[in-house]
């Protein structure tokens, strides 16, 4: 290192030996080697770099002690004072001296050789072109001084983006992991559809057979069995489970957060499962968890207040990745997590004496009826429900709207259920394909109104209702709300809620009346579900991947079906960055500055989207 910087500084250097030799001396283009260049009065030409290794032996010469400073010092002094010779010319190389007076150990002076190898090629035009350089630099300095400026912002430039990229290829080798992993998964998936189907039919065979024969029905045989008739019924994520087995220490350590045994009613403690340490017992559990699982869960909640909470980490901790287990999730993944929190962080199980097993059994529940999207997942409603949680605190929103505890309880569980059972194709798709939900939601909000239909159509096994112990008014206000808020996530409706917010904002309204609330309620939610663009750089370049690989999915499927793909989703044609740096400017960051007006602490969401814009501009993708 200390050589390059030396030569870095060593300008270019020429000479005219006595004999008449043109000698120079100067850095390589690659300003990693030093060259040395020798045209003889005759024509012939000699040239060799010299790497650090080859200049450490021609230093060595001059003794141990002689820094790289020094060495080019004297080499430069040579040059200046016309101190430099030629000698040994023969066919194969020849020898190039620089001798310095005065400064060797003996007083005498010292000579730094240079042994330099015949070449063919003519080197002449070389040394002219390099002098003439040389003089521009001198005569012109300013102009080089612009120039340099520029090839350091090119190389600043240069270097960012090959940072970008770097990155790109970590989040795009985790893409591709996942996809091996839900190939492997999905085939599982459907090897046991086929057996169910398989062993559905015959045992539908066989009992058609005993009835056709109990009736003496003979040509019961010969018939085509159809599908035996079924039974409207409720569909459950779990199958025959309840709720998927759980770590109660784990539990009983996010409890004691925020909740001690003296805070449990005792005429409500049978409704309690999960009973929290005292702090005594989470002093001495903290430093020393039982396991990293443990330690990882709560070091991920030290932030579940903060704007870079971090649902892949939760999701590690509970699953090993934050991918391949959004299918299985045997104990929960970040979902899970991130509600059974925030219910005891709010103090909603005590609030409204919920039975705190059904509530798990609707958390998990819940959660293993998103689908293994790759962005509409289980993870993504846990990061919209954080956000959610975000605004609601910290972005002020249950002060500015004077929410009550009912409300606060029905804005999460619309933040947790958002996208419940989500397909992985959007609203559009439905309505192209004329899907069976898109008929029976006629062509409006399709997948917004599936989504809160299928979560209350759960709820009615009494196993799942968490809203069991709410008086039939605080039912109706609740399902209300979540309605109101859910349905609202359904972006070809987003120009007329941004009017109506700019109406009620240009108005002066105080949002405290439940018609405002209501809007103020489903702007939150919309933002929360749209936040990725307006968070950390690192975590929004993750769901920017999973956005677009999800996008590409449909496409796939769209283009199978004999369909143009839909904008940003032909993965033939990838526009990755152009259709993020679209959404920021039409839809995100005028969106966010319009909810900035509404409550002020959002700021932050406005300056992290700025960042994650710039980052697609300055990679020239745009």
């Amino acid at each position: 290192m200390a050589m390059l910087i030396e030569l870095h500084m060593c300008p270019s250097l020429f000479a005219t030996t006595t004999d008449q030799c043109s000698v120079m001396a100067k850095m390589n283009d690659e300003a990693e080697c030093f060259r040395v260049c020798v045209v003889t009065l005759s024509g012939a030409c000699y040239q060799d770099e010299f790497d650090e290794e080859g200049l450490s032996v021609v230093k060595a010469t001059l003794g141990e002690h002689v820094s790289w400073s020094e060495f080019f010092g004297l080499v430069r002094e040579a040059f200046i004072t016309g101190q430099v010779k030629v000698q040994g010319v023969g066919e194969a190389a020849a020898a190039v001296s620089c001798h310095v007076s005065g400064t060797g150990n003996d007083g005498e002076g010292c000579v730094v050789k240079f042994t330099v190898s015949k070449v063919d090629a003519p080197l002449m035009p070389t040394l002219v072109k390099a002098l003439v350089d040389a003089y521009q630099l001198q005569a012109h300095p300013k102009v080089h001084e612009q120039q340099l400026a520029t090839l350091t912002e090119e190389l600043l430039q240069t270097k960012m983006r090959v940072e970008q990229a770097e990155r790109e290829v970590c989040v795009l080798k985790e893409s591709f992991l996942w996809k091996r992993q839900l190939d492997i998964h999905n085939t599982q998936r459907i090897e046991k559809m086929q057996e169910k189907i398989a062993n559905y039919t015959l045992n539908a065979n066989d009992g058609r057979i005993a009835a056709a024969e109990n009736r003496g029905d003979t040509c019961g045989r010969g018939r085509s069995i159809a599908e035996a008739p079924t039974k409207g019924c409720i569909r459950q994520p779990l199958g025959e489970e309840e709720c998927r087995p759980y770590d109660p220490e784990l539990l009983a350590i996010i409890k004691g957060r925020w909740v001690t045994k003296s805070d449990i009613d005792s005429n409500s403690a049978h409704k309690h499962v999960i009973m929290p340490l005292t702090l005594t017992e989470l002093r001495g559990r903290v430093p020393m968890f039982a396991n990293r699982q443990q330690e990882a869960v709560w070091e991920a909640l030290d932030k579940l207040d903060d704007w870079d909470y971090n649902v892949f980490d939760v999701q590690r901790a509970m699953t090993g990745d934050d991918f391949a287990s959004l299918h299985l999730q045997t104990k929960g993944g970040s979902l899970f997590i991130t509600m059974y929190a925030l219910l005891i962080k709010y103090n909603l199980l005590f609030k409204f004496n919920i039975d705190e097993q059904i509530a798990l059994n609707w958390i998990s529940t819940v959660e293993a009826g998103y689908n293994g999207n790759p962005y509409h997942n289980s993870m993504h409603a846990a990061d919209v429900l954080h956000i959610t949680h975000y605004i609601l605190s910290k972005g002020g929103l249950a002060k500015r709207c004077q929410l009550s505890d009912l409300q606060v309880f029905a804005v999460l569980f619309a933040a947790a259920i958002h996208d419940y059972n989500h397909p992985g194709v959007n609203n559009n798709f439905h309505v192209k394909t004329q899907s069976y939900n898109a008929i029976l939601y006629n062509d409006r909000s399709v997948l917004e109104n599936l989504h809160v239909s299928s979560v209350f159509e759960l709820m009615k096994n009494p196993r799942f209702n968490i809203l069991e112990s709410f008086s039939d008014e605080q039912w109706r206000e609740i399902r209300e709300t979540v309605i109101d808020m859910v349905l609202a996530t359904d972006m070809s409706l987003h120009g007329k809620y941004i009017a109506r917010l700019k109406r009620r904002l240009d108005e002066r309204a105080s949002f405290t009346d439940r018609e405002d609330q209501n809007l103020a309620l489903a702007m939150a939610l919309k933002l929360a579900d749209v936040s990725n663009c307006g968070r950390p750089l690192d975590i929004y370049l993750k769901w920017s991947a999973k956005v677009s690989d999800e996008f590409y999915l449909q496409g796939d499927r769209e283009r199978n079906l004999g369909f143009e793909c839909s904008p940003f989703m032909n993965r033939l044609q990838p526009a990755l960055a152009k259709g993020q740096v679209a959404f920021m400017n039409y839809i995100i960051i005028p969106f966010f500055e319009m909810m900035v007006e509404l409550l002020p602490n959002m700021r932050l969401s406005v300056e992290c989207a700025e960042i994650c814009r710039k980052y697609w501009i300055q990679s020239g993708e745009e």
